[in-house]
């Protein structure tokens, strides 16, 4: 934060492609200086900065009303919105980050994290969230057990070997795409009868169980054993 020569708060906006998709979009009304009034900031509730060439999103971190956030194929390799607590929706698709940490978000209902670097995911703070994309990134294992809310899963092109989905909510399930998951051999479920029944688009190779214990596979540093728990 810092104060102009008029005593009026600003918001730095170290980028430059940042601050110029917001002045493109009419939010940053005071010219390409490498800040952002603060109520300029504070008037934001829905930022769709796609496709826009950006490195960093400092800056963003002010935007304490924002609820909806498009920044999908940009060059980010950190995205920090821990203080953005009124987020609904984070489209963040095909970027560079290894690490995303929404653990603050809890009003978090949308969260499409593909095509990243991402070798974990925690969303268990995130009770609300009904959608979760995280197609082609590096993730071995997921427990969605306590996000009741869910109906929408992207778990595609992951290295997974543990995937639980037992929340309660797999009969409202909307849509699930579990496809080229070699290392994954069963997803736990509400009800395995219901899976296979069910039309889900899930790769061929895969079981379901109410309990897959008896059919994961435990990994060890240096070699893959299969054994039954």
């Amino acid at each position: 934060f810092s104060t102009d020569c008029g005593n009026t708060t600003t918001i730095a906006i170290p980028d430059s492609n940042f601050e110029q998709a917001l002045i493109n979009l009419g939010f940053d009304t005071n010219g390409l200086n490498g800040n952002i009034l603060e109520t300029n900031a504070l008037a934001i509730t829905n930022l769709n900065v796609n496709n826009s060439n950006i490195s960093s999103l400092q800056g963003i971190e002010a935007f304490a009303n924002l609820e909806i956030l498009f920044c999908q194929g940009n060059q980010l390799e950190v995205l920090d919105i821990s203080q953005n607590l009124a987020l609904v929706t984070l489209e963040c698709e095909t970027n560079q980050f290894s690490t995303l940490d929404v653990s603050n978000n809890t009003a978090l209902k949308v969260l499409g994290c593909a095509n990243n670097n991402l070798s974990s995911i925690d969303v268990s703070n995130n009770l609300l969230l009904e959608a979760l994309w995280f197609t082609n990134n590096n993730i071995t294992s997921l427990n969605l057990d306590v996000n009741t809310a869910l109906n929408v899963y992207g778990l595609s092109n992951n290295p997974l070997v543990y995937m639980s989905i037992k929340n309660g909510n797999n009969a409202n399930m909307q849509y699930i795409e579990a496809l080229n998951l070699p290392t994954l051999t069963c997803i736990q479920v509400d009800d395995e009868n219901a899976a296979y029944l069910s039309s889900w688009n899930v790769d061929s190779s895969i079981s379901f169980s109410e309990n897959c214990g008896d059919l994961w596979t435990v990994y060890t540093s240096d070699t893959n054993v299969d054994v039954a728990l």
